[in-house]
């Protein structure tokens, strides 16, 4: 078809030519599930037919993803399988951080009955749950546990845990190699996406574009998506507006610091997951010390296994002072 009578053809019109490019793309999908890139003549049309359109090009690009996840699915083929994200979520996610050895208390217990409700698949859980919550606070446990979780009671799922480094060099290598839809269509095959340290996508406004696509795709099909980060939706920065409402439209949990009981529950619980019988003063030294975030708390508990074992699995009182005050230790003994 010439430019000329490309020109004369009515909106739905173009529309349909449109949709006859994707159509071409569409056609190379093979056996291995990767979508092909649209040759040069069928991307141009695309993008010429589209340009005065107020459809636009991002939603033909959410129509040929939808119609390369239909297209796979009648022939029963799964795109959500046919990347590296099998290896992807074996790679990022830790089979120890499960919902059995994560502690709760006030600190936590709206998001983790959030996220168990994800399990649960039940009505009254929104499609879309944001946690968020200081460094170290446990939100990386948390999303790990639900995939964990899901994996063991819905198998068949396809799900992808990513975090914003992984999505932002995902995006890069699509653009490079012109896979843009096809990185759409995947992720549009998804039945949960678990999405950590959302708050490093600050100022990345090419991902931010594509992040945004694929959530309104997968609320569409209706989709749980999950993101963590260190900020809550309102105050995060670099953000474009339509992101950060769509992350305000769903459940925004908040984890806080554990109290003192709760570091004390969590202390104790990784003794025991270590092999280790800490005394109740060590453990209560430790919870006493570190009331920030557990992650520090464990460090310190690390610091005390380390060095008890060093001392043929004497663990005193004395002994845990010397392993997380190391310098004052040092310096009295430089003193004296």
């Amino acid at each position: 078809m010439s430019r000329s009578q490309t020109s004369s053809q009515s909106p739905n019109q173009r529309v349909a030519s449109a949709l006859n490019a994707a159509h071409l793309m569409l056609q190379y999908v093979g056996n291995d599930i990767k979508t092909a890139a649209l040759d040069e003549r069928a991307n141009s049309m695309l993008r010429h037919d589209c340009k005065n359109l107020t459809f636009g090009l991002e939603q033909i690009g959410l129509l040929i993803s939808n119609m390369a996840v239909g297209l796979a699915d009648k022939a029963g083929l799964d795109l959500a399988k046919s990347t590296n994200w099998a290896e992807q979520n074996q790679a990022m996610v830790n089979p120890a951080n499960t919902f059995t050895t994560l502690v709760v208390g006030d600190a936590n217990k709206m998001a983790v009955i959030a996220a168990k409700n994800i399990v649960a698949a039940s009505a009254q859980s929104p499609n879309l749950l944001f946690v968020t919550g200081g460094i170290g606070m446990g939100k990386t446990h948390l999303l790990q546990a639900l995939f964990n979780e899901l994996d063991a009671v819905v198998p068949d799922a396809k799900m992808l845990y990513l975090d914003a480094e992984q999505f932002v060099h995902d995006v890069v290598i699509a653009y490079r190699q012109g896979n843009q839809f096809e990185l759409q269509a995947r992720f549009n095959a998804l039945d949960v996406l678990l999405f950590d340290d959302i708050n490093r996508l600050s100022d990345k406004c090419r991902s931010q574009a594509e992040l945004l696509q694929i959530i309104d795709q997968l609320l569409a099909r209706n989709t749980r998506i999950v993101f963590a980060g260190s900020q809550a939706p309102s105050a995060l920065t670099g953000f474009d507006e339509s992101l950060v409402s769509r992350f305000d439209a769903g459940l925004v949990v908040n984890l806080v610091s554990p109290c003192v009981a709760m570091r004390t529950e969590i202390v104790k619980a990784k003794a025991i997951a270590a092999g280790i019988n800490l005394p109740d003063e060590v453990v209560g030294l430790l919870a006493q010390t570190y009331p920030k975030d557990v992650r520090s708390l464990e460090g310190a508990l690390h610091k005390v296994v380390a060095y008890g074992l060093a001392q043929k699995d004497v663990f005193t009182l004395e002994m845990a002072r010397k392993a997380i005050h190391p310098a004052s230790d040092a310096s009295s003994l430089n003193a004296s």
